[in-house]
C-alpha cells in the first residue's frame, strides 16, 4: 500500500510535502523519500525505515523548493534498503520518479536499457521507468513526449509522477490501474494516491483516469490521453466529505480503537440512507437473472455475510466470490448483475472483476465508501456508504457499515420478491434501528472488560 504525494506551487513546499507523507503513514511502508527541485537542481533524500526514522537521519522536512515529489514504499521488487526506496533518479540527475503499481515486463526493459549502457542502482521494477524516460529524452524528445513514449512500453499497472530539471515549473504524472488524484488549491496543484495527503488544503479534486497523463503547474493543469495526447477537459469536483475530519487519533491511542468506536455512528449513517434509495437499488438486484456479490479481503467476508442474509431472509441464492477468482468462477451474461463491495473503490481485483462482468454483458453495481473513486464512476448502479475515511489498515467501521447496508438490501429484496410479510419486515427494521445504540453500549461496557482480561493474561506462557 505505497503512498504518493506531489506539490507544485509558488512557495517553499518542503515541510508541506513531508506533512502530506505523514497523512499516508497508515497505508503501510518500509522506506520513504522525497525529491525537490531547487535552483535547477534535483535534491533527493531517501532511506529505509519508518518515516520518523528517515526524517531523523535525512531531515526530509528541511528540504527546500517550490516543486517536489514524495513516496512511502511497501517493498514488492527488491529488499528493504536505501537503494530500493523511491524516488528513483536518472544517471544524469535530470529526472526523478515515484511509482505505485507493478511493471510486468520490467526485466526485458531493464535488459534492453543495460545493453544501451544504463546502470541500475536498485532491484525494483520502478527504476526502469526513469531510465526509459531519460533514454527517450536523450534521443531529442521533449519531456512530455519522452513520458508518453515510456508509458507506451510499460505493461502492468502504474501511478507515476515525474520531476525534471528540464521543466522546473511542471509536475508530470500518468495513471494505469493505480489511483492518482489531483488537488486544486490557490496557485498550487497537489497530487496524491489518496486525498488525505492534501485534504487540509483543498477539497477541489480532479480524478485522473486510466490511460491518462497530466501536466501540473502552480495555477493550471492539463489532462491528456496517453494513446493520442489529445487534451481531455475535466472540471474539478468538490469532495462531499472532508477526509481530515476523522483523520486524526484525537485522545485515542491508535486509529483502530477510534474507528471501532465510530462504528455505531457509521451504522446510523447507513440506516439514514433513504428507503427509496435502498428500494431502487434492491429492485435492480431483483430484476437480474443471475446475481453475484464480489469483494477482496474484508469486503469478501462482507459478501459472504450478504450471501447468508439473502438466503435466510429472501430465500435467494446470491453467491459470494472473491474478486480475484470471479473471472474463473462467475458465469456472467446479459441479464446478470455483479455487485461489488469496496471501501476504497480502487481495489484492483474488484475493479478487474467489474470490468470482466461488463465486458460479458452483465450490469454492475457497487457499495463503496470513497466518493469519486474509480468504482463509483464505472458501475451502472451505486450506493455510497458515507462511513467517512478509514485510516486503520484493518477495516472496521467501513465493514460494519457495509454489513448494515447489505441487511437493508436483503430485507428490501425479500419484500419485493414477496418472501417477507409486513410484520416480519417491520420487526427486522426495528431491530436494525436499535443497533447503533446497542453497539454504543457494547463499546462502553465490553471493551474495558476485554482490555482488563487481555492485560491479565497477555503474559501467560503455555
Amino acid at each position: 500500500m505505497c503512498g504518493i504525494t506531489g506539490i507544485v506551487a509558488q512557495r517553499d513546499i518542503g515541510g508541506e510535502l513531508f506533512a502530506g507523507m505523514q497523512t499516508l503513514e497508515y497505508r503501510g511502508y518500509d522506506s520513504a523519500g522525497m525529491a525537490v527541485l531547487s535552483q535547477q537542481r534535483l535534491e533527493v533524500r531517501k532511506d529505509a525505515g519508518t518515516l520518523a526514522e528517515v526524517e531523523a537521519r535525512r531531515q526530509l522536512s528541511a528540504m527546500h523548493g517550490c516543486i517536489g515529489i514524495a513516496h512511502a514504499r511497501w517493498a514488492t521488487h527488491g529488499g528493504v534498503c536505501e537503494a530500493n526506496a523511491h524516488p528513483h533518479v536518472s544517471a544524469d540527475g535530470c529526472f526523478a520518479i515515484v511509482h505505485n503499481g507493478v511493471i510486468a515486463n520490467y526485466l526485458p526493459l531493464r535488459a534492453a536499457l543495460q545493453s544501451q549502457g544504463y546502470r541500475f542502482r536498485s532491484e525494483t521494477d520502478s527504476e526502469v521507468i526513469v531510465h526509459l524516460i531519460a533514454s527517450y529524452h536523450a534521443q531529442g524528445r521533449s519531456v512530455e513526449d519522452a513520458l508518453v513514449a515510456a508509458t507506451q512500453q510499460l505493461q502492468g499497472s502504474f501511478a507515476l509522477v515525474l520531476l525534471s530539471t528540464h521543466t522546473p515549473e511542471t509536475l508530470w504524472c500518468a495513471r494505469q490501474e493505480s489511483p492518482l488524484i489531483i488537488g486544486i488549491g490557490e496557485h498550487t496543484c497537489y497530487l496524491a494516491s489518496d486525498t488525505n495527503a492534501f485534504a487540509q488544503h483543498t477539497r477541489h479534486v480532479v480524478f485522473l483516469q486510466d490511460g491518462e497523463y497530466a501536466a501540473l503547474r502552480p495555477a493550471a493543469y492539463t489532462i491528456k490521453s496517453l494513446a493520442t495526447t489529445a487534451s481531455i477537459p475535466r472540471t474539478p469536483v468538490r469532495l462531499s466529505w472532508t477526509p481530515t475530519q476523522q483523520a486524526h487519533k484525537g485522545a485515542y491511542p491508535h486509529f483502530m480503537l477510534k474507528e471501532l468506536q465510530e462504528g455505531a455512528d457509521c451504522v446510523a449513517t447507513a440506516l439514514a440512507i433513504p428507503r427509496t434509495t435502498i428500494t431502487a437499488f434492491a429492485r435492480h438486484l431483483v430484476e437480474s437473472d443471475r446475481l453475484y456479490c464480489v469483494g477482496m479481503g474484508t469486503a469478501y467476508y462482507v459478501a459472504l455475510l450478504g450471501q447468508y442474509y439473502f438466503a435466510t431472509l429472501a430465500d435467494g441464492y446470491v453467491p459470494a466470490l472473491s474478486a480475484d477468482e470471479f473471472p474463473l468462477l462467475g458465469k456472467v451474461a446479459p441479464g446478470s448483475l455483479t455487485l461489488a463491495i469496496s471501501q476504497s473503490g480502487e481495489t484492483y481485483d474488484t475493479l478487474k472483476a467489474l470490468r470482466y462482468a461488463k465486458a460479458h454483458g452483465s450490469r454492475t453495481a457497487a457499495i463503496v465508501n470513497a466518493p469519486g473513486s474509480s468504482m463509483t464512476r464505472e458501475v451502472d448502479h451505486l450506493l455510497l456508504q458515507g462511513a467517512g475515511p478509514e485510516i486503520c489498515v484493518l477495516s472496521t467501521k467501513s465493514t460494519i457499515s457495509q454489513v448494515a447496508i447489505l441487511l437493508r438490501l436483503a430485507l428490501e429484496y425479500a419484500r419485493l420478491r414477496g418472501h417477507l410479510d409486513t410484520a416480519r419486515y417491520r420487526e427486522h427494521l426495528r431491530t436494525l434501528t436499535e443497533l447503533p445504540e446497542t453497539l454504543r453500549k457494547i463499546y462502553s461496557e465490553l471493551i474495558p472488560q476485554v482490555r482488563r482480561i487481555s492485560h491479565t493474561y497477555c503474559h501467560t506462557r503455555l
